[in-house]
């Protein structure tokens, strides 16, 4: 798909009413992890322009139920609402990693909790902040989250989904696979709305 075709796709989607639009707008955002490449995306709803913040709270657990993901939600303003989607196998993999959960350590984070003690104890401290450890969660290499945290003087070496400080030819391999994701749904979508023809079985 071309940067024209994702373009106009995008633009389309924006034309869909609430519900459809809503489901492909988050499964858009969300690609990478309803494709498992990702073990989490956050995503935060708000009720600006189109008010997804509603649409969500409307239609969310037949989206949840049609991708097969599970949702945590991090924090509710009023107006916008913050949420983690993940898939429970992944997520609980990449947290527990013992590089992973050794470095956890120090935000209050242990080998006996259960992924929920994790993603409450998450959510706690994003009450006040954005804590830096979220990058584990979201699939960040150790390293990478290290070096944001101002662990090391090393120079940034690409941006994109994250800023990458290490093994920069595997970063961007990583970022093509995220980025193929979001292709896939909306080549998927580009077609349903063609054939005017929404319906909640997206082919991913």
């Amino acid at each position: 798909m071309s940067k024209l075709e994702m373009a106009s796709t995008l633009k389309m989607i924006n034309t869909l009413q609430d519900k459809e639009y809503m489901f492909y707008m988050t499964a858009f955002n969300i690609a990478p992890t309803i494709e498992g490449r990702k073990p989490a995306c956050i995503l935060t709803f708000s009720k600006k322009n189109r008010n997804l913040y509603d649409m969500w709270e409307k239609y969310k657990e037949e989206f949840l139920e049609r991708f097969d993901i599970k949702a945590f939600h991090i924090k509710d303003t009023g107006d916008t609402h913050t949420v983690l989607f993940y898939k429970e196998a992944e997520l609980h993999n990449q947290i527990f990693k013992d590089e992973n959960i050794n470095f956890l350590h120090k935000f209050g984070y242990r080998e006996y909790m259960k992924l929920e003690e994790c993603l409450n104890l998450l959510k706690e401290r994003y009450e006040n902040f954005c804590p830096h450890e979220i990058g584990i969660f979201l699939g960040i290499p150790l390293e990478d989250v290290k070096a944001f945290m101002g662990c090391t003087k090393k120079p940034c070496l690409s941006c994109g989904y994250w800023k990458v400080y290490y093994n920069e030819e595997e970063a961007l391999q990583i970022f093509k696979s995220y980025d193929e994701a979001k292709i896939k749904v909306l080549e998927a979508v580009r077609q349903q709305i063609v054939l005017n023809s929404f319906n909640n079985n997206i082919k991913i």
